[in-house]
């Protein structure tokens, strides 16, 4: 199956929300890790989320490189091919984006899922984290209200 569309990640969470239970998320940082998720949902039988941190994007980006939006673009477009070669569906997810790394990691990456759905495809990632845990509350809140429309 391939990564989940907007409709089919909606379902997914309706399906988990009515029926009590979780889809695990799994962070990645390599195609070999990426390789093992997709084997151990398929064993398990279960949909599942695979997210990258800003150090897994920086990695796969080259370790040395650190550009956080260029490895999760090919982070993401690596579990898009592979990804039709399993029988079960997974959502693509940015994990625990704090403040300062906004507008190198989860903010390009929401633009390249615009032009994505723009040209009549759907967006590369199905959800993204603002972790506003480290700024106070009235700010996390006033980041996430600007990130909502995105």
């Amino acid at each position: 199956m391939p990564v989940a569309t907007p409709d089919q990640y909606a379902d997914m969470l309706d399906r988990a929300k009515a029926g009590g239970f979780a889809y695990p998320a799994l962070n990645v940082s390599s195609s070999q890790t990426i390789n093992a998720v997709l084997q151990g949902l398929t064993e398990a039988g279960s949909d599942g989320i695979i997210q990258v941190t800003t150090g897994g994007a920086d990695y796969f980006a080259g370790h040395t490189v650190k550009g956080r939006a260029t490895g999760a673009l090919a982070f993401a477009r690596y579990v898009h091919e592979v990804a039709a070669n399993y029988p079960i569906t997974v959502a693509l997810h940015t994990d625990h984006c704090p403040k300062d790394a906004l507008e190198g990691f989860v903010l390009p990456l929401i633009a390249a899922s615009e032009e994505e759905v723009k040209a009549g495809r759907d967006p590369i990632f199905q959800s993204h984290m603002w972790d506003g845990s480290a700024v106070p509350l009235a700010e996390n809140i006033e980041i996430a209200a600007e990130l909502l429309p995105g």
